[in-house]
Formats: structure tokens, sequence, C-alpha cells
């Protein structure tokens, strides 16, 4: 058939993903043919006569289903056609022609003439000697006696005849009925299971053999905490009572072991006063304890008081030698201006005036000093302050010690606490307008960051910052470096340091802007090779961020800045 054929209707078509393709040997003959499962409405059926050459699909050999036919002539099934389209070089499998998929159209004419094909009923054997045209097989199948159909009650596998369908219902071993106790519906085939487990007004027997008979099972739990032949322990059990027995047989026991029961008792209150007793006892000897540890921290207390007082009185010592220090200054400072005033106006007046003040002063002093070495005299007072003095010094030599101790363990508490091992540094610097006071008098021209490592036994590094900037930067800038440390696994790292660094200005407010620079070691730098000092020679950015940039952005709230240090570990081979 050619493609100008009266009713037929070009329609491309586009390729689609369905079977692979493959080309079945040439069968031109066939009494029975098989549908495509999936492919089309019709089951498997067989034709009245045998099925011409023109109604089968040029690759499956099967009959055309959704025909389609080429530019060179030839059909093929529409799943058929879509399979070598999809292919890389689509050729017609007869003549090896390339086909476009706008060259293949919808065969209608050809599809309507398998339409009107007769095919036996698939229920032939069964009994059915319908024969349909394939338009109105599916029609026929709906209401053929001769069909198998689904029982209607749910889980039934047997699959009756449509004829014989309604006899089956009637006898269907999975039909349900009323339950003649809960007149729940229930199918045949669950009633024993119902009666034995769900039924709750199925009627059951006392598990305790009373004489009340069978109960339902919703009601037992109530029967059975009052059923006369439950078992129960003695109410004096708590108190040793070995008793058990049913709440009838209890009565009794209770009324005939009065005696014994109050025997139980007397024993269980005796160990209870003796526990009582015990605890007592331990109790006094804590509350003993505890005032011995209050008179000691009075003690303490009065100690501290006196060293106190001590303290302060040698704090007045020294203000009054200070006062007097500083009035004898004040006063060589009033003769030196003196002197100048006389060397200027020539007037020896003045200067012999000045001179004799002092000499006056000069005298008082050694007054003073000798009236201080008379008080000295009194050996016993003397003593007695020396003693408390070298005590007072001992005392504060020692709080120095453990202030020290203290601000060690302090400090390194602190590094461990900060310490990162994922190649990130977060640096928080309080105090930066202090600090970069100090920066910018020359008292501490740079900081150092606690250490961080690439891993837990990786390079060691650390962050130098120069808040008033350093080398070019020296005024203007706030620079900043990175430094390679000495760490404890260096002989297992490969050397030079190659990883890449990114120095990071943290941004606190909204927008978040940070401020980043990212650089690559350089191999030759003796900044990246092996340690052999606590640490190699910084290496970064002298002009990092300006101080007027500083003061427009929030990069400083709170006087504190947040600088990230980040370095590029994802190729560093773990020793």
């Amino acid at each position: 058939m050619s493609a100008s054929l009266p009713g037929a209707v070009e329609e491309p078509c586009e390729p689609q993903h369905g079977k692979q393709f493959s080309l079945h040997p040439s069968h031109r003959t066939s009494q029975k043919t098989l549908v495509k499962t999936g492919s089309s409405p019709w089951q498997q059926c067989q034709f009245m006569v045998p099925l011409e050459e023109k109604y089968r699909c040029e690759a499956c050999r099967d009959v055309l289903q959704e025909p389609r036919q080429t530019a060179c002539g030839h059909r093929f099934c529409l799943q058929c056609i879509t399979t070598i389209l999809s292919q890389a070089r689509p050729a017609c499998p007869i003549d090896d022609e390339i086909l476009r998929p706008d060259e293949v159209f919808t065969d209608n004419c050809c599809r309507r003439e398998i339409l009107v094909l007769r095919v036996h009923c698939p229920n032939e054997k069964q009994g059915c000697k319908t024969t349909p045209s394939l338009s109105t097989l599916n029609e026929h199948l709906s209401n053929c006696h001769w069909e198998p159909v689904q029982c209607s009650f749910h889980g039934c596998p047997q699959r009756p005849l449509r004829k014989y369908l309604e006899q089956h219902i009637a006898s269907c071993p999975l039909r349900q009925r009323s339950c003649k106790f809960c007149l729940l519906p229930i199918s045949l085939t669950d009633t024993k299971k119902h009666y034995e487990t769900q039924c709750q007004k199925y009627l059951i027997p006392c598990p305790n053999h009373c004489d009340k008979g069978d109960i339902p099972r919703d009601e037992l739990p109530t029967h059975l905490s009052c059923c006369p032949y439950r078992q129960a322990e003695c109410s004096f059990s708590t108190c040793g009572c070995i008793y058990k027995g049913t709440l009838q047989g209890l009565k009794e026991h209770e009324e005939a072991a009065l005696q014994h029961h109050l025997a139980l008792v007397t024993s269980r209150n005796t160990d209870l006063e003796l526990k009582v007793a015990v605890l007592h006892s331990q109790l006094v000897e804590r509350g003993q304890v505890i005032e011995q540890l209050v008179q000691k921290v009075r003690q303490l207390e009065r100690e501290i008081l006196a060293q106190g007082q001590a303290g302060s009185k040698q704090e007045a010592r020294l203000s009054n030698t200070q006062r007097m220090l500083a009035m004898q200054t004040e006063k060589l400072l009033k003769l030196q201006d003196v002197i100048q005033l006389s060397s200027k106006n020539d007037d020896q007046h003045f200067l012999h005036k000045g001179v004799q003040s002092m000499r006056d002063d000069i005298a008082n002093l050694k007054a003073r000093v000798e009236h201080f070495e008379e008080n000295r005299t009194n050996r016993t007072q003397d003593e007695n302050f020396g003693t408390m003095e070298s005590s007072l010094n001992r005392h504060n030599e020692q709080l120095r010690q453990h202030d020290a101790r203290l601000l060690d363990m302090d400090l390194r508490f602190q590094v461990m606490e900060t310490t990162s091992y994922n190649s990130k540094l977060i640096w928080k610097i309080r105090d930066y307008s202090r600090r970069k006071l100090d920066a910018v008098t020359g008292k501490t021209l740079s900081l150092y960051s606690q250490p961080f490592y690439t891993s837990a036994f990786g390079y060691k590094m650390c962050a130098r910052v120069y808040l008033n900037g350093d080398g070019m930067g020296r005024g203007t800038h706030l620079s900043l470096f990175f430094v390679v440390m000495r760490g404890e696994y260096d002989a297992l790292l490969p050397w030079p340091f190659r990883q890449r660094v990114t120095l990071t200005l943290m941004d606190q407010g909204v927008g978040r802007k940070h401020l980043s620079d990212t650089f690559k070691p350089d191999p030759s730098s003796t900044s990246f090779s092996r340690p052999a000092s606590d640490m190699n020679i910084a290496s970064g950015c002298p002009l990092f961020v300006s101080h007027d940039l500083l003061k427009t952005g929030s990069y400083v709230c709170d006087d504190t800045i947040f600088i990230k240090v980040v370095v590029d570990n994802s190729d560093l081979a773990e020793p």
C-alpha cells in the first residue's frame, strides 16, 4: 500500500522507548495469531480464515496493531516502528531504506480492514461457538457465558464461568453470615477463629473453674476480680506471710492466723526501729562532721580577715610614704622653678630664699626619720610587726602561686576548648579598640591566634594579625597572615605545605558581606617548608582591609571582630 491510499491520514510518529527490536523470521501463513500482550485490547484469539500477509507486521510478523506505513510502503505495528526509529540509524528491515519520523503515518484503512476480521471466541474450548469480529470482541467477552470471572467474595481463589457464578456464590466457603452471639458478619472459614479469639459475646468457662458457668468474653475481667476461686496472696505478705489461695480460703486463713500475723508485724516493726536507730546515729555523726567543718570555715574566715587587716595597714603605710615622696617631689619642682626664675632675673634674694626653704625641708625630714627610729626602740612591737609582716608575705606568695597556676590552667583549657581539627579557625578578638591602641603606640604590634589543625594528625597552623598594619599597610590597613607551626606529626606529612588558604574578616551585620582573600602557597618559600623552629615566617596580606572600611561596615561590633581561616584539605592525604 502506498502513502496515497484513500482514507489514510498522515501523522508523524515520534520515537518512543518500548520493547527492544528484533527482526522475527518471516512466517508467511498461520492459522492462529497471538496478539502482543499489553499493546492491544484483544486477547489470545484465532482467526476464522488464514491471516493475509498485508495484515502482518514486517518486523514481528504478528497481526498489525495500530498499523503505521513508511515512505517505502511497508507496514509495522506502532510499537515496532517506534523501536526502529529510536535506533542510531533507523532503517527499514525489508529494504534497508533510511526511515524518518515525519514520513511515517497512521494507516487507518488497514486498521479498519483488520477490525472487521472475524475470530473464534477465546472461550471456544469451554463451549462458546460465537465468532465475533475483532471490533466487537471485547463487547462479546464482557457478556460471554463461558468467560471465567472472579468471585465477588474477597480472597476466593476460584474463577467460575459466568453462567455458574450465582451457583458458586451460593455455596462459596467465603460467603458471610451473622455471628449468633455478637451478630457481626463473618465468613464461614473464619467462624472458628472468630469464636476462639474475637467474639466478645462468646461464652467461655471461668479459668478458675468456679460454679458460675460460662461467661461472655467481655465480662470475664469483671468476674475475675471478684471470683471466689481467684488465687490471691495474704495481705500480710509484706510482713513475711507466704500463704496463697482462693479469696474464700484467704478469709478463713486471716481469721485463723491472727496470732501469727501479729508476731510477723511485731518482728517487722522491730527491724524497722533498728534501721531507724542506725540511720539516726549516722545522721548524728554526719551532723558532728558538718559542725567541725563549719568551725574550720569560721577559723579560716577569721584568719583571712586578720590577713586583710594586716594588709590594709601595710597599704596605709605605703600610701603615707608615697604622699611624703610626692610632697618632696612637688617641693623640688617648685625649687627648680625658683632657680630658673632667679637665673632669668638675676635675683639672688629668691635663690637664697629657695635654698633656705630646701634646708628647712631637709631638716624636717631628718627629724621625722629620727622620730621614726625612736619609735622602733620598742622591740616587742617590732617583733610582732615583723612576724605579722612575714606571715602576710608568705600568704601573699602562696596566693600568687595559686593565681599563677589557675591562670596557666585556664589558659590551657581555653586553648584546648577552642582548638579545631577540621582545617577551620574562627578567631574572636575582644577589646579591639584597646588592642589597636597598643599596636599604634608600639606596645603590642601583632597578635597570634590559638593553633588549629587540618586533622588530628595533620598540619599545625595559626593566624597572625597586625591591627595597625605591617609593611605597606602600616598605619592604614589591618594586615592578616597565615603561619605554619611545628607539629607533632610533621615527619609523616608531605612538605612543602601546598594547601590553598582562605583568609576572611567576618561581617557581623545582616548582609554578611565578608571580606576574603585566597592564596596558593609558594613551594619555594621557606614559609611553607617543614618548620625548624616553633613556627615559620608568616605569609599573607599586608593590605588585607583598610581602617576606613572597618569603620563604615559592621565588621566591628561590641568592640569585637571575628577572623576566619580555612585550609583546603580536599586532596590532602592523611599520614
